[in-house]
């Protein structure tokens, strides 16, 4: 078995779109800000005779995210700032290696991927 942990920071500038794109059902808003985050992990794999088991939880607290919303249904979409956002979840993985076989189409590797995200 094997742990881990992560941290990371991450800036995201408003694109041209986002500042500025004009359509009909679409505006920009040029008063945004850029969107800054950080970002935490830690998680645990585990893998045994072409299996391999991931768990994962994850935390990241956001600052001025870009979202585009609207507040009814006449409004055009608009991106605004949200003050702070704060998650959660949890990351399931579950991946079975196949052995290589003959024939003309190969089934390498099944998996399935769970993830269960809450605002906090």
């Amino acid at each position: 078995m094997c742990f881990f942990s992560g941290y990371g920071v991450s800036y995201r500038t408003p694109s041209f779109t986002d500042l500025y794109y004009v359509g009909p059902t679409n505006i920009g808003n040029d008063q945004l800000k850029p969107e800054e985050a950080q970002n935490f992990e830690v998680g645990a794999k585990w893998a045994k005779s072409g299996f391999r088991v991931e768990l994962v939880y994850f935390l990241r607290n956001t600052d001025n995210l870009i979202e585009w919303t609207r507040p009814d249904k006449s409004t055009p979409w608009q991106p605004q700032n949200f003050n702070e956002v704060k998650f959660n979840g949890i990351e399931a993985s579950l991946f079975y290696r196949v052995n290589p076989s003959n024939w003309l189409v190969q089934v390498r590797e099944f998996s399935f991927s769970y993830i269960f995200i809450k605002l906090i």
